[in-house]
Formats: structure tokens, C-alpha cells, sequence
């Protein structure tokens, strides 16, 4: 018999599978992904897996913010601002962006 997977547990599988994607474009490890420095290293990965988790997995900006430990959604309104900014003026984010969506595309197809 095959156990159901709970639908909260798929969530957190999501945000872990797009950290890994994203720490693995910026070299980084998944932790270092969520850590909560306020270092470029850190904070831009972390907020590109932001914006991802929001924009194409759907994630409400409450929900996201209690599950990555923030006391308000404002910290994620505010990172996708930020993030969103930095990709318009920055070609080569823009290109690690597309190239996590791609990568993420193609789990996706293979699963």
C-alpha cells in the first residue's frame, strides 16, 4: 500500500527542492541558502528562492514567511522587491534566474 504524502509535507519538499537548485547555481550550500546573514552571498540566493517559491510555485507571502521563520510577511513583500530590482538591472542574474527555472522545468518533466 503506498502511504499518502501530506500536502504540507509536499510544501516543504518544494522549498527544499528550489533552495538545492538555487544553492547549486550560486555555489553555495542549501543552509547557507537560509541562513539569515545579511551578506550579498547570502542574501541574494536567499531571495531568489524567494521569488521563485512566490511567483511560480504560488506560495502566499504569509505562508512563506512562517515557514522560513520570518516574523512578518513584509520580509518576503521586501526581498522579492529587492531581488525583482537587482534582476532588471543585472544581466547575469537574470541569466541564473532563467537557468534555475530551467532546471526546475526539467526535474519536473523527469518526476
Amino acid at each position: 500500500m503506498k502511504q499518502q504524502q501530506h500536502p504540507t509535507d509536499k510544501r516543504q519538499a518544494t522549498i527544499e527542492n528550489v533552495a538545492e537548485v538555487v544553492a547549486e547555481h550560486f555555489s553555495i550550500s542549501v543552509e547557507d541558502v537560509f541562513r539569515k546573514s545579511r551578506k550579498p552571498i547570502y542574501v541574494i540566493p536567499r531571495n531568489m528562492t524567494i521569488l521563485v517559491l512566490t511567483v511560480w510555485h504560488g506560495f502566499s507571502q504569509p505562508d512563506l514567511a512562517k515557514r522560513l521563520g520570518y516574523k512578518h510577511s513584509s520580509s518576503i513583500h521586501y526581498a522579492v522587491k529587492s531581488i525583482t530590482s537587482l534582476i532588471e538591472s543585472d544581466p547575469v542574474l537574470l541569466t541564473l534566474l532563467k537557468s534555475v527555472l530551467t532546471e526546475l522545468k526539467r526535474q519536473k518533466k523527469s518526476n
